[in-house]
């Protein structure tokens, strides 16, 4: 479906909903709010307050109730406010409001007798003593003035009160978890809208920094508006038109000729250019009510891939290059006082060769084709002095193609492939220590369309203290399509331990066998033989149809002011997601039909407040949030209706390398009628494989945590504050991706019979079959200290502190049961089998990150922020397969029989500092000119990335490493 025919088709839709009676929605995104008192301290009723937002003219309007108290929802930037009522002096008061604030301004008006009107300047506090839950906001100006290499925004989340992120991992607010990062631990809504990607590959939506105003981070325990993420939410704030035509130009540059140090693993200044121009421009197109905002954004980046493999003949390098294309609109309408509307598209395309080097072998380099696309259209009515509306409708796309540059001119489907001929991305060969090839869904083309309608109500109403009632629901329709090569490269398992051979060929004769990475008709296949203990592939019946799920969601959140010292969050939340298992899929007796949709998934939340003073509070809390089910459960879980896997043990022929079947390939209907638990172990017959069948029915469950929180917040005067909060995190249900549960496990040793026999199987005419089961567990106990300063005397800034422990464990594998479902082994087994309970692979003891912005004179400016962490983990393991568990197996078994510690390596400690200088030049007719230096890793710190798996040739040798970078750049403003 085409942009255009969508944006009818959303728009139709809202304008139907529109027609409907409100009935509720207020996902704002700050509030005013204040009481009004005589000169004796009695409340005044009646009062007029009107607040005029600065850029844009709209005015928002409410009246003080019998309590004297106003509130009104509106949105984030800077206002003049006006207090009017008969009798009395006019009061003004001015205040800047960040996403999530909330505006408290008591104000006391005078008799009239007098005829000068008072003026109140007033702030957002620091300290909102009623917020019971930890959150944080990166501020427009931190956003435009901290430096972000490559204008990657969501790298300034490093800098948020309770994040998580590193400084090797920067393009998601939070690690995700789980096997392929299938563990949803947070979501991102732009504008109230949520865009996540939820296929499990590609990357999350690409947005450039020009449409961003500003950024909400909420670390934990975030209300029961938001779901669907077992970890944080990320609240993005677009920018909007004003009533004066302003616009930017913004210029980045990168030249590794120009300030860059040497790659720590190449040992060389490795080629690197980047050119980005972005620019945007808005204005009025009727003052004080309709306004617009455009931008656009092209990033152009060659650069040159180096390979750093412990094999030097593979040591290659290769030209790529990188272009972002990026541009949007918004517009937003007043239609009254009471009324406002907002409509917005973003569209955005990105092409990337792939070509970065690294230490696998380069036949896993591929390219990615990317598009996204978003529709937001919100309208925001003010129902009454107690009561507002707001109704979303939205529509996001994301759709990705990967391809390999790798090339096979006698690949298995070189003439017949199930999307055209596939000649490209030689086989995967699993060695120990050492892996050739790539993702063996390649080639592949994936795409999502989430069509998404909220609506919440809000009222405000007085029952033994202030109560802010806010209930409302959402439903998205989620339909996604998957055109994966799944399995159409091959994987050859060549883990075996011949006798009288080394566990790994050695390095010459791998050079020699393997001579060019990207022509896979070179290798030599039948020289492995000796290590090759199965061959995989799949066998394609033709294309695959969509798949659709459907998620909804309603909550009612009550926060009640029970006293100027205490305020009470009570929240409630439900959600349900359709097909979230395959549920409908069989492969008996591993996958049963019929299994049912989880429907008691209720989220009780809530958080209490006690207001020491008003600049001080102590908050605690608790609640439960359950995930979104990442769509790649789907995906494999049903690709048994157009795919099937076959395993085939090495008969020890002199040419299995190169004819693993004796013969041609079978087709679809071939292989069928030849599995052996179809033809009754038939001589020739062949060994049926899957990959992440649904759970059994007893370990289907939602993956949700436990979250707790309890704290303290203090401001400092009235621009400093700190905060000290302790979290815990309780994990339950988390997704275990087990590679294969056709294996049998003895109760008197704790150990699993060897895989490659096949009578020791629980199903001996079936090879590998994979299963997920959610029984995970986990636990983050964090303690994190914060402390900022506003922006006041030129400079501002902030330091976060956490200490943290994170651990996890998936407890027994699953066991195939002839006749049923598979069960969890009962007994006790192995460590390298048992899924111990320790530090997960994330887990990271200590992180720092301190960032300043200094207006030094005369428009110079110094800002950057540092990053200090340590303790960081990782997974660890010796490799191979000596337990004879088949695919999937921990690997952590010595020669020597003794077992590596699971996740027992602690990576090296990573110290980061990002600098910018900005000059700031000020032209006629409101002109500016920044001109920038920026530099990454000043001061060049040895931050490695250790390899991990002991039988490597790289084992505790860099495979990675940052280096010091230059940007330059300019940004001129009208």
């Amino acid at each position: 479906m085409g942009l255009v025919r969508r944006s009818v088709s959303v728009g139709v839709l809202f304008v139907a909903i529109l027609a409907l009676p409100a009935i509720g929605l207020a996902q704002t995104e700050a509030v005013i709010t204040g009481v009004v008192t005589d000169s004796s301290g009695g409340v005044l009723p009646g009062v007029t307050v009107t607040a005029v937002h600065d850029a844009t003219g709209n005015t928002f309007t409410s009246v003080t109730d019998e309590r004297g108290v106003f509130r009104m929802q509106a949105r984030v930037g800077a206002y003049q406010i006006l207090m009017e009522l008969q009798g009395f002096q006019s009061v003004r008061a001015q205040v800047t409001l960040l996403a999530g604030q909330t505006a408290n301004i008591p104000v006391q008006m005078q008799p009239a007798t007098l005829q000068e009107n008072v003026t109140v300047t007033a702030e957002a506090p620091l300290v909102n003593v009623t917020q019971t839950s930890p959150a944080g906001n990166i501020d427009p100006k931190q956003f435009s003035e901290l430096p972000a290499e490559g204008r990657n925004w969501m790298a300034l989340l490093l800098v948020a009160p309770g994040s998580r992120t590193t400084s090797v991992n920067q393009n998601a607010p939070i690690p995700m978890r789980g096997g392929g990062g299938d563990q949803q631990f947070f979501q991102t809504n732009v504008d109230g809208q949520q865009v996540s990607n939820e296929l499990g590959g590609g990357r999350q939506p690409l947005m450039s920094q020009e449409m961003i105003s500003e950024l909400q981070f909420i670390s934990n325990r975030f209300d029961a508006t938001q779901g669907r993420s077992l970890g944080v939410q990320v609240n993005v704030i677009t920018k909007s038109g004003t009533n004066r035509y302003s616009g930017s130009v913004r210029g980045n540059f990168r030249d590794s000729d120009i300030g860059y140090a040497k790659d720590p693993v190449a040992g060389k200044v490795t080629p690197f250019k980047d050119q980005q121009i972005a620019s945007s421009f808005g204005g009025p197109i009727i003052k004080d009510r309709l306004h617009f905002f455009g931008y656009q954004d092209y990033d152009h980046n060659p650069s040159t891939g180096v390979w750093t493999t412990p094999y030097p003949k593979f040591n290659v390098s290769r030209d790529g290059l990188l272009t972002t294309k990026q541009g949007g609109i918004r517009f937003d309408y007043q239609i009254s006082s009471q009324t406002r509307f907002m409509a917005k598209g973003d569209l955005w395309r990105n092409w990337d060769d792939g070509l970065t080097g690294g230490s696998a072998y380069p036949s896993s380099a591929a390219t990615t084709r990317e598009t996204g696309n978003t529709l937001n259209f919100q309208l925001t009515k003010v129902l009454n002095n107690r009561s507002v509306n707001e109704a979303k409708l939205g529509y996001s796309g994301y759709q990705y193609r990967n391809t390999c540059w790798t090339q096979w001119d006698n690949a298995w489907y070189k003439d017949h492939g199930p999307y055209g001929p596939v000649q490209q991305c030689g086989p995967v060969i699993n060695f120990t220590g050492f892996t050739f090839g790539g993702n063996q869904g390649y080639p592949r083309h994936r795409g999502q369309d989430r069509y998404w309608l909220r609506d919440d109500y809000s009222y405000s109403y007085d029952a033994r203290g202030r109560h802010d009632l806010r209930a409302g629901g959402e439903f998205i329709y989620h339909t996604e399509m998957s055109a994966n090569c799944t399995r159409c490269r091959s994987t050859y398992t060549a883990t075996g331990r011949p006798a009288g051979l080394p566990t790994i060929p050695t390095p010459a004769q791998l050079q020699d066998w393997f001579p060019d990475p990207f022509n896979a008709d070179t290798w030599n296949f039948n020289a492995v033989n000796p290590w090759v203990t199965n061959f995989n592939i799949g066998i394609h019946q033709g294309r695959r149809t969509p798949d659709r799920q459907n998620l909804a969601g309603w909550w009612v959140q009550d926060d009640w002011r029970m006293s100027n010292k205490w305020t009470l969050n009570l929240g409630l939340r439900w959600d349900i997601q359709t097909n979230a298992f395959a549920n409908a899929g069989q492969v008996v007796p591993f996958m049963v039909p019929g299994r049912p949709n989880e429907k008691n998934n209720y989220a009780p939340r809530m958080g209490v407040a006690y207001a020491i003073s008003d600049k001080t509070a102590i908050r605690a809390g608790g609640g439960r949030y359950y995930a979104e089910n990442i769509t790649s459960q789907d995906l494999y879980a049903l690709e048994y209706r157009s795919i099937v896997q076959v395993d085939i043990p090495n008969d020890g022929r002199a040419d299995f390398g190169v004819n693993p079947f004796n013969g041609p390939m079978p087709t679809y209907e071939q292989a069928l009628a030849r599995f052996c638990a179809y033809n009754n172990n038939a001589t020739g017959c062949l060994q049926r494989a899957t990959q992440e069948l649904g759970p059994p029915t007893q370990y289907q469950h939602t993956q949700y945590t436990d979250q707790y929180s309890v704290g303290v917040a203090h401001q400092v005067g009235g621009d400093m504050a700190y905060q000290v909060d302790y979290l815990y995190n309780r994990g339950r249900h988390e997704k275990n991706n087990q590679a294969n549960i056709n294996l049998t496990f003895d109760p008197r040793t704790g150990l699993n019979l060897p895989q490659n026999v096949r009578a020791n199987r629980p199903f001996p005419g079936d090879g590998t079959i994979g299963q997920n089961y959610y029984m995970g567990k986990s636990a983050l106990h964090s303690l994190n200290m914060s402390f900022m300063k506003r922006l006041s005397h030129n400079w501002q800034g902030a330091v976060n502190y956490s200490l943290s422990g994170l651990w996890t464990g998936v407890g027994n594998p699953l066991m195939a049961v002839p006749g049923q479902e598979a069960i969890i082994v009962p007994f006790t087994l192995a460590d390298d089998l048992a899924g111990p309970w320790t530090f997960d692979a994330q887990d990271q003891r200590h992180r720092l990150v301190a960032n300043g912005i200094w207006e030094v004179w005369r428009g110079f400016q110094l800002s950057g922020y540092h990053y200090f962490g340590a303790g960081n983990r990782a997974s660890t393991n010796y490799g191979g397969d000596l337990r004879g568990y088949g695919p999937g197996g921990e690997g952590r078994l010595r020669p020597d029989g003794t077992i590596v510690p699971r996740n027992g390596f602690i990576q090296p400690v990573q110290n980061r500092t990002n600098m910018r200088f900005q000059q700031r030049l000020t032209l006629p007719n409101r002109v500016q000119v920044d001109l920038i230096a920026e530099a990454f890793d000043l001061f060049n710190m040895e931050n490695y990335t250790l390899g991990t798996q002991e039988s490597s040739l790289q084992y505790k040798k860099p495979t990675a490493g940052q280096f010091r970078t230059m940007q330059f750049g300019f940004r001129i403003g009208f």
